[in-house]
């Protein structure tokens, strides 16, 4: 086993999520606490945390 599939499989296994719904899990947390401070646009907030645009927001929202 290479040491990437050794630490994905520990990741997941210490978190029960892969890395990748680890991160966008907790960008969606965070675009949640900017959406409520209410201080920034939609299109900041999706800029901010690093999606390409406000559909790729919309499909994770969706995917939560």
């Amino acid at each position: 086993m290479s040491v990437r599939n050794l630490s994905a499989d520990w990741f997941k296994a210490y978190t029960s999520e892969t890395l990748h719904q680890y991160i966008i899990r907790t960008r969606m947390e965070y675009a949640q606490q900017l959406l409520k401070d209410n201080k920034k646009s939609i299109a900041e907030i999706y800029e901010y945390i690093g999606f390409a645009n406000q559909s790729a927001l919309n499909n994770n929202t969706s995917k939560k």
